[in-house]
């Protein structure tokens, strides 16, 4: 008969759990300055006409649930800017004072090519690693 005893899996549960719970938080944070970036660049490319739409811009915090975090990015907050989604994806529109359509899709579908990596070294990062 063979019997093997480990010893120290207790310690390596605990450890276990205290990463997890680490990682739960850092990973909402790393989400949401993810999301700050893509604003960011987005800001520069709302069109402009009395400057309202670009006001309106906002990243909400993360918000956790079963599946993990997510966060919002969006324009036109309480209704401020009821007209954000025509702007957004009408691209016959002439923007005489700067701006573009697809404000806030390009700069996001540009942000997904490097966004796991990112999102995986803030969590590292943060988790001291």
């Amino acid at each position: 008969m063979l019997s093997i005893d480990i010893q120290g899996l207790d310690q390596v549960q605990q450890r276990l759990r205290a990463v997890l719970t680490q990682m739960g938080q850092t990973a909402p944070r790393a989400l949401f300055e993810e999301g700050s970036r893509i604003m960011n660049v987005s800001h520069d490319l709302v069109p402009i006409d009395t400057g309202l739409l670009r006001s309106t811009g906002y990243v909400t915090q993360p918000i956790l649930d079963g599946q993990g975090a997510t966060v919002e990015l969006s324009y036109g907050a309480q209704g401020q800017a009821p007209y954000a989604a025509v702007q957004e994806f009408s691209t016959w529109f002439n923007h005489p004072h700067g701006g573009q359509a697809m404000f806030l899709s390009e700069p996001f579908f540009a942000a997904t090519g490097g966004m796991l990596l990112r999102l995986a070294e803030a969590i590292r990062s943060g988790m001291g690693g």
